[in-house]
């Protein structure tokens, strides 16, 4: 089947520029790398706080984020944001937008980052949700892409 570009990396060697692209990496959606997270494994519990006493702590959680792959995919509950910041949500993953930024700074396009949260897994406070760079010019020009393949989302920081 096709082979999506997963990995790019440019170098300079004798005045010269080459480029490296990787294909063939599992994609992010599919990783089940983060599960299980292990918070409440037998290794972290004790005779003060078994298995049980665990998932009730973490039942009575007002915020859990899980920073991991699977929390960043499918449904997530989001709060509504002020301004002319937006968030829309599909059943694949949730997108940030916000008009470019052309009094403070000189941005050249709009923000869009997506997928753009990672669930509450408590499921109180909402999805936390990654906007960006206030103003893309200096060290945040890597946000000021012209599309969403061009601009980092929560999947670009995963490490």
């Amino acid at each position: 089947g096709p082979h999506h570009v997963c990995g790019w990396e440019s170098f300079e060697m004798d005045g010269r520029i080459f480029v490296m692209a990787a294909t063939g990496c599992q994609l992010l959606s599919e990783s089940t790398m983060g599960l299980p997270n292990g918070t409440c494994s037998a290794d972290v519990l004790s005779s003060t706080c078994g298995q049980e006493c665990c998932e009730d702590l973490f039942s009575t959680v007002v915020g859990n984020w899980d920073f991991s792959t699977p929390h960043i995919f499918g449904k997530h509950r989001v709060n509504p944001l002020s301004g002319r910041k937006s968030i829309e949500c599909t059943e694949e993953f949730c997108t940030f937008s916000r008009p470019q930024n052309t009094a403070a700074c000189s941005e050249r396009y709009p923000v869009t980052i997506g997928p753009a949260t990672f669930r509450d897994i408590a499921d109180t406070l909402g999805a936390a949700i990654m906007m960006g760079a206030a103003c893309k010019v200096g060290r945040g020009s890597d946000w000021d892409g012209s599309s969403l393949q061009d601009t980092p989302s929560v999947a670009t920081f995963l490490v």
